[in-house]
C-alpha cells in the first residue's frame, strides 16, 4: 500500500509540474518547443555530478540521457495510443 501511494504521489507531483510548464509552450511553433525541452534536458542532465571524477560524470549522463530517452519513447507510444496515431512504419 505504501508503494502504490508513493507512487500515486509521484505521479500527481510530475502532473503539477507538467501543467505549470504547459502553458510557457503553448502556441510555440514545434521548433522553439522542441529546442525549450531540449535545453532543459541539457541542464537537468548536467545537473548529475560524481564529484572530481569528470569520467564517471560523462558516463552518469550518458546513462541519465539514455533512461530518459527509453521513458520518452515509452510514454510517446503511451500517448499515440491514446491519440489513435499508430506510428508503426
Amino acid at each position: 500500500m505504501a508503494d502504490r501511494r508513493r507512487t500515486t504521489e509521484k505521479a500527481r507531483a510530475i502532473e503539477a509540474v507538467v501543467d505549470a510548464a504547459k502553458p510557457a509552450f503553448v502556441g510555440r511553433p514545434p521548433p522553439i518547443q522542441g529546442a525549450a525541452l531540449a535545453d532543459l534536458t541539457a541542464i537537468w542532465v548536467t545537473g548529475h555530478v560524481a564529484l572530481g571524477d569528470p569520467t564517471a560524470t560523462r558516463e552518469m549522463w550518458q546513462t541519465v540521457l539514455a533512461h530518459h530517452i527509453e521513458y520518452t519513447q515509452k510514454l510517446i507510444d503511451l500517448y499515440a495510443k491514446r491519440m489513435g496515431i499508430d506510428g508503426r512504419h
